[in-house]
């Protein structure tokens, strides 16, 4: 082999070293980003949605009589009790975390979320959960559209979005007295250093899309009441 085809042969190899090296360091560089989606091993971690304070109230209620709030109608996976998530290279496809779930159906969650949010308020003059066979003057009907995480590979920050449709009926005749709407919210959630914390940021944020939702909910279709409402200060946690 002459002195050209030996040094030939030493560039192509150190050409390919080269093209291996980077492709080593990008690889890592998006694993890295990817563990940022769930690096919990084996390990099970459960979350629920945080406690709301709405921060005002009615002087008097939109509705008089009882409003019951039943579980959410939704599609199967949503009903799920593992988080959900998308990556943003590829918003079509819906991923399940196999070691991050919610304590409880998101559909129960939200309904207990939905009946805390406007009984504190007085939305009504008194709010529960309905459970078939209760008493009540007022249905909420809600249906859960979208729950999950939007994780964005190339950015430091990530996204949850949040889909619900309201409606209200008299539960004697079924008349409808507030039509069917959808609230779509996207809210973004910090990404932190570690898997553990990005996910707690994002439950977070879960909580502060429903609050906007419900809160665009009641300023639509509870305007003059909530013209007149309380604020109220927030409690202080210990």
């Amino acid at each position: 082999m002459n002195k050209y085809c030996s040094k030939k042969l030493i560039v192509s190899v150190c050409l390919f070293a080269l093209i291996l090296l980077i492709s080593a360091c990008s690889g890592s560089n998006n694993r890295g980003r990817e563990s940022l989606v769930d690096n919990s091993g084996s390990i099970e971690y459960f979350y629920t949605l945080p406690d709301t304070e709405p921060g005002y109230k009615f002087k008097t209620p939109a509705f008089k009589g009882v409003l019951g709030i039943p579980p959410l109608d939704t599609d199967s996976l949503r009903g799920d009790r593992r988080m959900l998530f998308k990556l943003s290279a590829r918003p079509l496809e819906i991923r399940l975390h196999h070691f991050r779930f919610w304590t409880d159906s998101p559909t129960k969650l939200v309904q207990q979320k939905i009946s805390i949010y406007l009984r504190d308020i007085q939305f009504a003059s008194k709010v529960i959960r309905f459970v078939p066979g209760t008493k009540v003057d007022y249905l909420m009907h809600a249906s859960l559209i979208k729950f999950e995480r939007l994780v964005n590979i190339k950015s430091s920050s990530d996204e949850v979005l949040v889909s619900i449709e309201l409606s209200i009926s008299k539960e004697s005749t079924g008349q409808i007295v507030v039509p069917a709407t959808i609230y779509h919210i996207r809210q973004k959630a910090v990404r932190a250093r570690s898997a553990n914390d990005t996910i707690s940021n994002a439950v977070k944020s879960f909580k502060i899309a429903l609050d906007k939702a419900l809160l665009q909910f009641v300023q639509q279709h509870a305007a003059k009441q909530f013209s007149q409402r309380i604020k109220i200060k927030p409690t202080k946690k210990k």
